[in-house]
Parts: C-alpha cells; sequence; structure tokens
C-alpha cells in the first residue's frame, strides 16, 4: 500500500484531465457533424479550451524520490520447473522468485496453454503462426522473463519481444509500431522498421535450437528490451555460465580481442551489404594479411573477390572438385588457380557422425569423396605453389597425429582449440603456435 497510493495520488489529476479532453473532443467532433459552428459557438470553444490550459497550469504535480536505503528490487519473472538452471549463477540465485505471477496467459491461431500456463505448444503447420501473450503488464522497473525452448524446428522461427497493450490481439503484425522483437530469420522488428543484417545488429537466429534457454528483459525506465540466448547444453573446451562469456561475439570484438590471430571466416549468405561490411570490418582493423574468406558457394566467393581482391580467399566447394578431379587426371600442374588457401573436410569423429545416417549408397560416395580429397602428394604440390592447406573438424589427439604427421596439412579446424594447442606443445610441432 505504500507504493500503491502514492501512484494512485500522481494518477488522479491524470485520469481527471484525460476525462476532461475526451469529452472535449467527443463534443468538437459531433458539432462537427453537425456543422454547428457558428462565431458565438467558436467563442465558447476558445474559452473551453483556454480553462483546460488552466487546468492543466494549476494541476499539482508530485514526484517519487527512491530512497537508495531501502530500494524495492525488480522481480525477476522464471518458474522453478527447471531447477538446474539456477546452480551455477549466483546472480540468477538472487533474483529468482518461486512465488512469480508471470504466466502464459492468451493464445490465438495455432497454440495452446498447458499446465496452468506454464507451457505452451504450437499445433498447427510451420508456416500458420500463432500467438501467445503472457499475462503481466510492464511499465515500470526492470524485469527478466526466462523461457526455455523445449522443441522447435529448424530453421528457428520463434518471435520474442514485446506488444503495446493497447493492441488488439486479433490483428497483431510484427511490422506494428507498437512492435519490438526478434525473429528468425534474423529478423529484428522496431516500431514498423525491420532489419535481417546480420553484420549490422549481431542478432544470428540460426543459433537458436531445441533446449536453449532465452531470457528477455524489460526495463522499463531507460525505454529498452533485451534478448540473451544461454547456451545450456552445447559446450566445446568448458561448460561456461557467466553470461558475458556465452554471449555471441560480433565480428568485430573477435579483431578487438585478437589482434594478431588469423583468422577464417566462411561467409553464409549471399548477401552484397554483409560482404561490403566484412570487407570494411577487416580494412579497419588492418587485418588483410591476417584473415582468410570463402564459401562453399561459387557466386559468394567471386563477389569476395571483386569486393577486395587483398584477403586470402579459400576454394568453393566447385573449385575444390576442379583442383581434385585435375590432380587425378595429371593436369594440376598445368592450371593456374585462384583461390588462395585450400580447405577441405578430412575423415574424423565429426564426419563418421555424420555418415552413420546414411544409406549404403551415400556412404560409399561420401568414402571416395573423402579419399580423393584427402591425398598427401596433392597437398603437397599446392603448398609448394604457396597455397596452404587447411582441414576439419578434427578434435582428438589421434585426429591431430594422422593430420600432422601423414597428411603434412597446413592448418586444423577443430571444436577444441585448447586440445590442439596442448597437443602442439606436447609434441613441439612447429605449427600455428605463436
Amino acid at each position: 500500500m505504500a507504493r500503491t497510493d502514492p501512484r494512485q495520488l500522481i494518477d488522479k489529476p491524470k485520469r481527471q484531465l484525460t476525462r476532461i479532453s475526451r469529452d472535449l473532443a467527443y463534443d468538437f467532433k459531433s458539432s462537427m457533424k453537425t456543422d454547428d459552428l457558428s462565431e458565438n459557438e467558436l467563442i465558447r470553444w476558445i474559452k473551453k479550451l483556454n480553462d483546460l490550459q488552466l487546468e492543466i497550469k494549476s494541476s499539482y504535480s508530485i514526484e517519487l524520490i527512491e530512497d537508495q536505503r531501502f530500494p524495492i528490487y525488480p522481480i525477476t519473472v522464471t518458474h522453478n520447473k527447471f531447477p538446474n538452471m539456477y546452480r551455477n549463477n549466483p546472480n540468477i540465485k538472487n533474483s529468482f522468485n518461486a512465488n512469480s505471477e508471470e504466466l502464459f496467459f492468451k493464445t490465438t491461431g495455432p497454440a495452446s496453454i498447458e499446465n496452468s500456463g506454464i507451457i505452451v505448444k504450437h499445433n498447427g503447420p510451420d508456416l500458420d503462426y500463432g500467438h501467445v501473450l503472457c499475462k503481466q503488464f510492464y511499465s515500470q522497473g526492470r524485469h527478466t522473463i526466462r523461457f526455455k525452448i523445449v522443441q522447435c524446428t529448424l530453421p528457428y522461427i520463434i518471435f520474442f519481444g514485446c506488444i503495446s497493450s493497447e493492441v488488439i490481439q486479433q490483428v497483431l503484425n510484427y511490422n506494428s509500431s507498437s512492435v519490438v522483437g526478434w525473429f528468425g530469420y534474423n529478423e529484428i522488428y522496431e516500431h514498423g522498421i525491420w532489419n535481417n543484417n546480420l553484420a549490422i545488429h549481431g542478432y544470428d537466429s540460426n543459433q537458436f535450437q531445441k533446449n536453449d534457454i532465452v531470457n528477455l528483459t524489460f526495463d522499463c525506465d531507460q525505454q529498452e528490451i533485451e534478448l540473451f540466448h544461454e547456451r545450456t547444453i552445447i559446450s566445446c573446451d568448458h561448460n561456461l555460465t557467466n553470461e558475458e562469456l556465452l554471449r555471441i561475439p560480433l565480428l568485430k570484438d573477435v579483431f578487438e580481442r585478437y589482434p594478431t590471430i588469423p583468422i577464417n571466416i566462411d561467409v553464409k549468405e549471399n548477401n552484397d551489404e554483409l560482404i561490403r561490411q566484412i570487407s570494411k570490418l577487416i580494412q579497419e582493423y588492418q587485418r588483410e594479411d591476417l584473415t582468410y574468406w570463402g564459401s562453399f558457394n561459387h557466386v559468394i566467393c567471386q563477389k569476395l573477390t571483386t569486393e577486395n581482391s587483398h584477403i586470402v580467399r579459400f576454394c568453393s566447394l566447385k573449385e575444390a572438385v576442379g583442383i581434385t578431379i585435375a590432380y587425378w587426371l595429371g593436369l594440376l600442374p598445368f592450371i593456374p588457380l585462384k583461390p588462395g588457401a585450400f580447405e577441405v573436410p578430412i575423415p574424423g569423429e565429426v564426419s563418421q557422425k555424420a555418415a552413420r545416417n546414411l544409406n549404403w549408397k551415400f556412404k560409399m560416395l561420401f568414402y571416395v569423396a573423402e579419399r580423393a580429397l584427402n591425398n598427401k602428394s596433392m597437398f603437397v604440390h599446392l603448398q609448394r605453389r604457396g597455397i596452404p592447406v587447411y582441414v576439419w573438424i578434427l578434435n582428438n589427439e589421434q585426429e591431430f597425429e594422422y593430420a600432422i604427421q601423414h597428411m603434412c596439412v597446413t592448418g586444423i579446424m577443430t571444436d577444441y582449440p585448447s586440445r590442439l594447442r596442448n597437443y602442439l606443445t606436447s609434441k613441439e610441432h612447429e605449427f600455428i603456435l605463436n
């Protein structure tokens, strides 16, 4: 009550002024419809407006000043259905409130709410969108809601965000000026404007998958909304719980953190603006001699060369196949090569897992392709022509040993860089160690 009464005292004159203004607007609109605007009527309206102006000026003003000695902390909205989330993060423990009233509240379209508002399910075709609203309204303070994506199809097409309480739910539209949030396909919606340029905003919806946890934070006082993607299952070297370390880094962050480390960039999307932004960052951080880029897509590779020929480009899939065929036909020494690096997969734990679910025909094709691509004498020939050879994805010491000692590769791509560094240090290989 100590918090509610002052709020009511502040809101009372506001409600009175709102009612007076609404009644005045209604009367004026009625007069316009009846064409009843004589000179005397206009004088009367001017008097009413002057009275309203005086009412606004004379209404008393009250300001709430927060006592920093006894702060009322904002509630972090969550639920104890997933207790394992809170074991390793003290910040989350301190803000957890098991009595939170936030629940899924209302749906439209192919969606249903279960387990007393704790779970919501999409129960229609993938492209038939359902809309779900939570129960609470947020107008002040800072609040975080944690969602667990128990199951989702790929590509990820879930929208997280906020919408004005004035919007009618039946006509929800992400392009509305009252909507802010994040969708699939790397799309961000902000008051009627959408953007899917990953190079600009850094939001990558392709990183979301089943069993991930998403934090949606509303900072009403600062008029900000934040989305934090907390990886709960996938880990490389360590299962980190530090939010700053779990945040998906931007390319500029990587360049700033590792100014002297060579970096390989695989451009997945045929997007001219994305290519320009990557090239701009590489030049801005003076990394043209430390950065490789390329793509499996040959069209993208051609655009990369056109955009900036000073950056070393690895071969596309089409170029890799051409180089391999030329080698087996004995023509490779006579063919000029445009790519500055040769990057191919090599038999390892990851590729073996990928091949398990293939039928025997595809397994045979997979085996032949691997044997054709991975040839020591071809690698040596390319290296003698100044083209480094990089292989992926190798994750254990046996694979590292095979690639370095038996295949004479220039570099290795791995999900476990600390394992590779430890192996190279223990074997005292002079191999990409700075």
